[in-house]
C-alpha cells in the first residue's frame, strides 16, 4: 500500500513539476487579449493574442515564441449557413498546416468537429 501510495505522490509530483501557467490578461485599447504561456520556473516560452473579430466576421488568434516571432496563426471564421465554424491554422510563412469545423449541437447538446490535416500547434 506504501508503495502504491508512494508511487501516486512520485507521479503527481512530476505532473505539477513539468505543468505549465496559461495567464489571460484583460482586453487591450484595441479589443485584443493576451494569454503569456509560463513554464514551471516562471520563464515565458510564449503568448497567444485574440484580436477582436474583422469586418468578415471572422477571429484571428497569433502564438509568438519567447523572442517574440510568430509561430503560427489561426483563423476562425462566423457561422455559415448550416451554423458550422472553421478554423483555419497557418504556420509562420502562411501555408495552411490544419483546419477543424465545429458544427451546430445536435438534440443531446453534443457537437461534432471535423480535423483535416492535423499538425501540432507550434507554440507548446
Amino acid at each position: 500500500m506504501k508503495k502504491i501510495l508512494l508511487t501516486i505522490i512520485t507521479a503527481l509530483s512530476i505532473c505539477l513539476a513539468h505543468a505549465q501557467t496559461y495567464t489571460t490578461g484583460q482586453k487591450d485599447i484595441f479589443g485584443n487579449t493576451t494569454t503569456t504561456v509560463k513554464d514551471p520556473q516562471g520563464r515565458t516560452t510564449g503568448s497567444y493574442t485574440t484580436g477582436q473579430k474583422d469586418i468578415f466576421g471572422n477571429t484571428t488568434t497569433t502564438g509568438k515564441d519567447q523572442y517574440r516571432r510568430t509561430t503560427g496563426t489561426a483563423i476562425t471564421s462566423q457561422k455559415d449557413i448550416f451554423g458550422n465554424t472553421t478554423t483555419t491554422v497557418k504556420d509562420p510563412y502562411g501555408r495552411t498546416i490544419g483546419t477543424a469545423t465545429t458544427g451546430q449541437k445536435d438534440i443531446f447538446g453534443n457537437t461534432t468537429t471535423t480535423v483535416k490535416d492535423q499538425y501540432a500547434w507550434p507554440i507548446e
